[in-house]
This record gives structure tokens, C-alpha cells and sequence, in this order.
């Protein structure tokens, strides 16, 4: 395994607790959760776009939701989404 897979796999179960409060959460304030996701990017990201495309990797491979992620990403202002392949 990469680093880099090491790495985000790592921050993907630091982030495993929230992930699964947000999903297991039966009051859905936004679609898909993004209000939710975008408050953790957010925090982890401070301001920096390329931080915030991998806190939003890090977050699906915990389990989140691909779709309330990229649309979390999206209002961020990360514009055209697409998910990291570490090779």
C-alpha cells in the first residue's frame, strides 16, 4: 500500500465516529447530509480547497455519502468533483 493510501486511510478512521453519526442520524437537516459533511470539511480544510478534496476522500472511504460529500465539496467552491485514485 502507498503512503498516500496509508495516509487517507488513516484519516478515514479518524473521521469513522462522525461519519457514522451523521449516517445512522434519522433527522436529515440537508440532502444527503452535505450541511453536515461541509461543517467537517470546513473545519479541517480552513479554506484551503486541495485539504478539502482529501478530508472529503478521507470521509467517503469512512463510509459517508459520496453524493452529500461532493455536494458539500461543491459549496465549499472545489467546482468539478471527482473522488482521489491513489495509484
Amino acid at each position: 500500500m502507498l503512503k498516500y493510501e496509508k495516509l487517507l486511510d488513516e484519516l478515514a478512521q479518524d473521521l469513522k465516529s462522525s461519519v457514522d453519526k451523521i449516517e445512522n442520524c434519522d433527522l436529515k437537516s440537508t440532502q444527503n447530509d452535505y450541511g453536515k459533511y461541509l461543517a467537517i470539511i470546513s473545519t479541517y480544510a480552513e479554506g484551503k480547497k486541495d485539504f478539502a478534496q482529501i478530508i472529503g476522500e478521507a470521509l467517503r472511504r469512512a463510509g459517508g455519502s459520496s453524493a452529500g460529500i461532493a455536494a458539500a465539496l461543491r459549496v465549499y467552491g472545489c467546482g468539478k468533483i471527482s473522488f482521489i485514485k491513489v495509484n
